[in-house]
């Protein structure tokens, strides 16, 4: 249309450089046709004005007719796109609504992980814990936001959310306690119902029926894909749910083929929904069977797909079939979902990761959920975005709809000197000492295993080190590892990397990844006594399973590994010692030093950058990582996220909130090599 206007606009201007009483005639036309907009839009309504939702008692959403939602006894097709709070830096939280509304949406739907709102046992965090990520966590606000932005909320509370989000979003202290996930087992269960009784009455209030923007509730999330589903434990779900003051239209999303009403509860009149991508005619078709008298919505239409950092190239969703598919479901009829709208960022260490549907296949997802959504990762518009404002704007005709913001700006692009380093040896030198049952231990214990800190702290997340003294007797001695390791080992002997460096994701086969099992290691050094050194990293817990035993896999090293030495023998029991890389913990760490080591690393390091920002320069930016190998990034004492050069991922968004006016600091923790500069760019690069 736009280009349509300036050709206009164009010929216009060539005519009225000839003729005056034209241009007189002109100018009083504008005026008319501006004068007949005004009166147009002023007799469209917004969402909140057109369903009349005032404050107090609504009737709510409805679904019991065939061909429509009703909002308030009045006919609603749900236009909605995903955009998931935990994953969008706050400070752009109303940008990223307004360009959702914009396009003709009426709705936004998110997920809660769980496993931020209580990062650790019994503690809860809905924007106020003073963790890390804690402002990121009002989701009260978000909510309200949308309201304000004229936007209705589909709201998905998990406990499970899968979102390539680690353990699906549930929080990793259910592994230590054997609690058996996704079932009635009271374990579970009782966790569940502790933290719904947290969470769901902050946000009940929020309920359209109250006059707030909440129209649907999710409970649990495509349980219908697994292989073992209980029904009972979708009953008692439900039953929380209730219990805790939700009212509101509830609603399941699986893909009905083949899942059929596996994981749905028609006997209690919940909503089927569907997710889906390529076939959304069978899909429809088949919901339409499942429940014939109720409307027909795809809860997610996948626009792209996610990354994995052992995937060669970045997933995209060709814009003409995105657009046919999309056109499909309008036509249908049945409202949508857009899965997702605006995908963001999955800072820190709480990616996810899934298999091939078998046990030991893994495949961890990347720092970056761009999605090749609708808007990208940092907020830009894209093709999609223009097509399906057209058609949203079109279902959505007698609404009015404000105009899309402007983009926002990128202009940060430096190269950054490195100024300090602090090596291993000197890393090592500031973590606790092993103690009690972590010290001379006779095996291997998992990462969820290890004791609560001194504040009752369960490690989630980083990395572990297991530490074992060794006398090698020959040249050529060779370690052999036992089991699968989770998920990645660099094996150090007094203080030097034995194994290869990660270059691209078809290595992880190959000794110290995720891969390779029952393998062995020769040793590179000579007679004489030595200390050995396992670092594990936990790159991501599995998120999405078909079978439900596969979901519960612990990180690092535990009883069902063991190592043998040939050539060499054991001089001491094995030490234990978490490293969960807390960026509060790094920005504490002392002994830099002033001269940085460029190229392949000995062992791991910490580097620093320090630069200068004017307020003019103030602005996304995306480091380039492609020189660099594997590691984790931390922008003025915060976990921007892990990269791997290898790709599909080459660049790492930061947000321009992060920054700031003055000094800034940049600490990378790299594995293998270090470029001898940072890069600092205005666009994201994939493979």
């Amino acid at each position: 249309m736009e280009r349509y206007i300036l050709k206009i606009t164009h010929v216009v201007k060539h005519i009225l450089r000839r003729n005056a009483v034209l241009k007189i005639c002109f100018g009083i036309l504008v005026l008319v046709i501006i004068y007949l907009k005004m009166a147009s839009l002023q007799g469209r309504k917004t969402v909140y004005q057109h369903y009349r939702i005032v404050e107090g008692q609504n009737e709510g959403l409805t679904a019991s007719d065939p061909q429509v939602f009703r909002l308030n006894g009045q006919n609603l097709t749900i236009t909605s796109g995903t955009i998931h709070y935990f994953r969008v830096h706050p400070h752009y939280w109303r940008d990223r609504l307004r360009k959702l509304r914009a396009m003709g949406a009426v709705a936004v739907e998110t997920y809660a992980p769980w496993n931020l709102h209580e990062p650790y046992k019994d503690e809860y965090d809905f924007g106020n814990g003073g963790f890390e990520m804690s402002p990121f966590l009002d989701v009260v606000k978000f909510m309200k936001m949308a309201k304000e932005e004229d936007l209705l909320v589909i709201f998905r509370p998990g406990p499970y959310i899968c979102a390539e989000w680690d353990f699906g979003g549930l929080p990793s202290y259910l592994l230590s306690d054997g609690a058996k996930v996704r079932t009635t087992d009271p374990a579970y269960l009782s966790r569940v119902e502790k933290y719904f009784s947290k969470l769901l009455p902050l946000v009940a209030p929020l309920q359209v029926i109250h006059g707030g923007p909440i129209i649907m509730f999710q409970v649990e999330n495509e349980y219908g894909a697994l292989r073992d589903p209980e029904h009972k434990y979708m009953v008692e779900l439900k039953h929380i749910m209730d219990s805790h003051g939700v009212k509101g239209l509830y609603f399941t999303s699986d893909s009905p083929e083949p899942s059929l009403d596996t994981g749905g509860l028609p006997d209690l009149g919940v909503l089927q929904t569907a997710n889906f991508k390529m076939d959304g005619p069978l899909q429809m078709r088949t919901l339409q069977q499942l429940q014939p008298d109720r409307p027909i919505m795809a809860m997610e239409f996948w626009t792209g797909w996610f990354d994995h950092w052992d995937k060669p190239l970045h997933e995209t969703f060709q814009f003409q079939v995105y657009l046919e598919k999309l056109k499909e479901i309008l036509a249908f009829p049945a409202s949508v979902n857009l899965y997702v709208f605006h995908g963001g960022t999955t800072f820190g260490f709480l990616n996810g990761a899934n298999n091939d549907d078998t046990e030991d296949s893994y495949h961890p997802d990347t720092s970056s959920y761009d999605y090749d959504a609708i808007v990208t990762e940092a907020g830009d518009y894209t093709v999609k975005y223009t097509a399906t404002l057209e058609l949203f704007r079109g279902i959505q005709s007698h609404l009015y709809h404000p105009p899309p913001p402007t983009a926002l700006p990128r202009i940060l692009a430096l190269s950054l000197r490195l100024t300090q380093e602090l090596p291993w040896p000197q890393i090592v030198s500031q973590l606790p000492a092993p103690k009690g049952e972590l010290r001379n231990r006779k095996d291997f214990i998992f990462m969820e295993d290890l004791p609560a800190d001194g504040e009752g702290r369960h490690q989630s997340f980083g990395y572990v080190k297991y530490t074992r003294g060794i006398k090698v007797n020959e040249l050529g001695a060779k370690l052999k590892l036992k089991g699968r390791v989770r998920d990645i080992l660099i094996v150090l002997v007094d203080n030097k990397r034995q194994t290869i460096i990660l270059s691209e994701g078809s290595q992880t086969d190959e000794f110290g990844f995720w891969a390779s099992q029952e393998d062995e290691l020769e040793l590179k050094v000579g007679p004489g006594e030595h200390t050995l050194e396992l670092l594990v990293e936990n790159c991501g817990r599995i998120n999405y399973v078909k079978t439900l035993e596969w979901l519960s896999q612990k990180k690092g090293l535990g009883p069902d590994n063991s190592i043998t030495l040939e050539g060499a023998e054991f001089t001491s029991g094995i030490d234990v010692v978490g490293m969960p890389f807390l960026s509060e913990w790094v920005s504490r760490l002392s002994g830099w030093q002033d001269r940085v080591r460029v190229g392949e690393k000995e062992a791991p390091s910490l580097i620093k950058a320090e630069f200068h920002l004017s307020p003019d320069q103030i602005s996304d930016t995306f480091l380039d990582i492609r020189a660099w190998k594997r590691g984790v990034v931390y922008v003025n004492g915060f976990n921007i996220g892990r990269y791997f050069s290898g790709g599909p991922q080459l660049t790492m968004y930061i947000p321009a909130p992060l920054l700031r006016v003055g000094e800034n600091t940049i600490m990378i923790f790299e594995h293998y090599v270090n470029a001898p500069t940072i890069q600092l760019l205005t666009d994201p690069m994939f493979l």
